[in-house]
């Protein structure tokens, strides 16, 4: 039973993801903005299915969709030849918000694998916040 259970250690070490994400991404309101996501299998096996999500913050909380909260409409996701040909699971956020400012994380499940990135931190400013400080300023 001991050699049952390193034979089966041995064999999940030898299949593995990574994920990896962009760590900061700067926009200005109203941009529309790429989040990078790509991932890498160490295994002998090519990936047939999978998902991936993004989640704003932490990992299985607010997701990030196309219909969901404050991000319906907003949300262009990688096709699928591009996500298994390409190992890419970025996404374009279109129109962004000041109160879009976060930590962004990306999922990553092909092939009965699963990981996460480390989070990228989106930063949006404001121009018309700036601009009407510039007014108040010079007046």
């Amino acid at each position: 039973v001991l050699r049952m259970l390193m034979f089966a250690g041995i064999i999940s070490l030898l299949r593995s993801i990574k994920v990896s994400q962009s760590r900061i991404v700067n926009a200005s309101e109203g941009d529309s903005v790429t989040l990078e996501c790509s991932y890498n299998i160490n295994s002998s096996n090519s990936a047939t299915i999978g998902w991936y999500k993004w989640y704003r913050h932490l990992v299985n909380g607010e997701q990030i969709s196309n219909t969901t909260g404050n991000f319906k409409g907003r949300v262009s996701i990688t096709n699928s030849s591009e996500f298994l040909e390409k190992s890419s699971a970025s996404i374009v956020l279109h129109n962004v918000l000041i109160s879009d400012t976060g930590i962004y994380i990306c999922e990553v499940n092909i092939s009965e694998l699963s990981g996460h990135g480390n989070g990228t931190f989106l930063y949006v400013k404001g121009e018309t916040i700036a601009f009407y400080a510039f007014l108040f300023l010079f007046k």
